[in-house]
């Protein structure tokens, strides 16, 4: 393998991919003890690194104004202004309905967030309070 992790060259490994191959070698190495073919599960010993989160790149405060005269020419400026106040992830911008909008206090509660997992859209309780 590898110093990258991916034998093609093409960059590291992603994040889940040793904790899903030690499932798989776990599952095989486990099968094989109950047929007595083995006499122990190495794989019970493995302990894996914690999986590295991403870094990513926010918006400086400076350039604001000029993300907003951009954002300004496009169909979803109300959403990119909504994310910019209230400091929302994606799925709770995409989420609020018009229920969620007190007008009488200017304000907005994010009750539900917009989730998509394998091609499916669903309502789920957003990660911030």
């Amino acid at each position: 393998m590898k110093a990258g992790g991916r034998i093609d060259g093409k960059g590291a490994l992603g994040r889940q991919t040793p904790q899903l191959l030690l499932q798989i070698i776990h599952g095989a190495l486990k099968y094989a003890l109950s047929m007595d073919l083995i006499i122990k599960n190495v794989a019970n010993a493995v302990v894996l690194p914690s999986p590295q989160h991403g870094t990513f790149m926010t918006l400086a405060i400076e350039d604001i104004p000029s993300f907003l005269r951009a954002a300004k020419e496009t169909d979803y400026y109300l959403v990119y202004v909504t994310a910019l106040l209230m400091g929302t992830r994606l799925g709770e911008t995409l989420r609020p309905r018009w229920c969620d909008l007190q007008q009488e206090m200017s304000s907005l509660s994010i009750a539900q967030s917009l989730y998509k997992r394998n091609g499916v859209c669903q309502m789920v309780q957003p990660k911030s309070k």
